[in-house]
């Protein structure tokens, strides 16, 4: 049976070539933005999973009149460790604070250091830093290798860039200098990142050296009153503590220590998976323009399933013979509806196939929108991103195939045999849908249209 609606759908397709290519571009456009925006939306929602307990992972955060930061004053963290109870585990960073930091790795034997400009994603750390945001150690511990001053942890990335012909386990003990002043020795070396983190870094210099040497003053060590977004405190709670107790404690740590100028500033815990998506703490995308995202991706099928099903009813008197002659020889309701539905799944199916390979394409001519990490590599190795479209596909097949089917096998064989089969007029609800559809589809069109000039002419203002 289904291998002759399998045969019967082909031949319609074929006998329909412009109608079934109107269909297939219609969908594909639908499936393809859908696909990618579900990819974008996954992705941002995929950043800071890994970490262990990471619903107990919070950041403290500082506000004041008029601004929010992401920052605290350094003191603050020595305060919190020692006075804040329902803490398992705090870790400070403060990223490198030049902007082109020079490296240089000495090669000895009087020969001239090698030279690296402008390197970036390097932080001071301490090792709790390893407890909340935990790497794969190829040498050396999480426990020791940023317990002293002027230890350096390198990934496994950047130590082969440092250090191109050297076997990582032998980097152990080698000196690299930072802006010709900071000289660290390797202590450990971990593998690089692969999950997707708002915090991924490629050199940890150990927290103990800004205050053991000429930094301290640089990086403002006890100043209360300087709040920078480079200094970031992490938190692991303990189990069932309350947040609202914590941030009282932090309040209160403040007050004490705060200048009259000061007192107008809050801290407060900021949970760990909205870190990404809030930029009012310095996010990498605002959580409004994925709902919106969403919202446009639900409008494009929408009008791609009304596009099917007005060219699908407008065709209907064309197969209105063909239904009454399978009505003639015993085929039910149901049978004709499962045939027009897998006529429907076969052409949402190609269409599907079709979104796939045109995906990369699409990526590349909107790489601006793009986030960065995301590549169609990163499609391929995502089952969930497989399982959306499939779900998609029958969806979509549901929706733009079930209306159809439920008009076309409504005609009557007697009148159908007798050509005397009349189609929807224009008093009968099923054409008043039909028309409403019509006029949806073109209002949501022309929105759209309406927008893409809009967002053309603020772009380039």
């Amino acid at each position: 049976m289904f291998k002759n609606y399998f045969k019967t759908a082909l031949r319609g397709f074929k006998k329909n070539k412009v109608t079934t290519f109107i269909n297939v571009l219609g969908l594909s456009i639908g499936i393809s933005a859908s696909l990618i925006i579900f990819m974008m939306v996954e992705y941002d929602y995929s950043f800071d999973k890994y970490e262990p307990d990471a619903n107990r992972i919070c950041r403290i955060v500082s506000e004041g009149q008029g601004w929010k930061n992401s920052g605290i004053p350094i003191p603050m963290h020595e305060a919190v460790q020692q006075k804040v109870s329902g803490i398992q585990t705090i870790a400070l960073f403060i990223q490198y604070n030049d902007y082109s930091i020079k490296v240089s790795v000495p090669k000895g034997n009087d020969k001239a250091p090698q030279i690296f400009k402008s390197q970036q994603k390097i932080v001071f750390a301490d090792n709790n830093y390893f407890t909340i945001f935990p790497h794969e150690w190829i040498a050396g511990n999480a426990k020791a290798s940023l317990s002293n001053p002027y230890q350096l942890v390198l990934t496994e990335s950047r130590a082969k860039q440092y250090f191109p012909n050297i076997p990582l386990l032998q980097l152990i003990g080698k000196t690299v200098v930072f802006s010709d002043t900071l000289h660290t020795t390797i202590t450990g070396i971990i593998k690089d990142l692969k999950s997707n983190s708002d915090f991924k870094y490629d050199a940890f210099i150990s927290l103990s050296t800004i205050p053991s040497g000429t930094l301290k003053a640089a990086y403002q060590w006890d100043q209360w009153g300087s709040t920078n977004s480079n200094t970031q405190v992490f938190v692991k709670l303990l189990p069932n503590v309350n947040t609202v107790n914590i941030n009282k404690q932090l309040a209160a740590i403040f007050k004490e220590h705060a200048n009259d100028n000061d007192e107008k500033t809050s801290h407060y815990l900021q949970p760990l998976s909205d870190i990404h998506t809030n930029v009012d703490f310095d996010g990498s995308v605002n959580e409004s323009t994925i709902r919106n995202l969403i919202l446009l991706a639900i409008f494009l099928l929408i009008l791609a399933a009304i596009n099917f099903i007005n060219l699908s009813t407008a065709h209907a008197a064309e197969r209105a013979k063909e239904i009454g002659i399978r009505k003639t020889l015993g085929s039910k309701k149901t049978q004709l509806i499962l045939q027009f539905l897998t006529e429907t799944f076969l052409l949402t199916l190609f269409t599907a196939i079709v979104s796939v390979a045109i995906t990369p394409l699409l990526l590349n001519a909107f790489s601006g929108f793009i986030p960065d990490g995301l590549k169609f590599s990163y499609f391929l190795s995502q089952p969930i991103v497989w399982g959306f479209l499939l779900l998609l596909v029958i969806i979509v097949s549901i929706i733009a195939g079930l209306y159809p089917a439920l008009i076309l096998t409504k005609f009557k064989p007697a009148s159908v045999l007798k050509n005397s089969v009349v189609t929807n007029s224009g008093t009968t609800r099923a054409a008043w849908l039909r028309k409403t559809l019509i006029v949806f589809q073109f209002a949501i069109a022309q929105v759209f249209i309406v927008a893409v000039f809009v967002v053309d002419k603020q772009v380039h203002f």
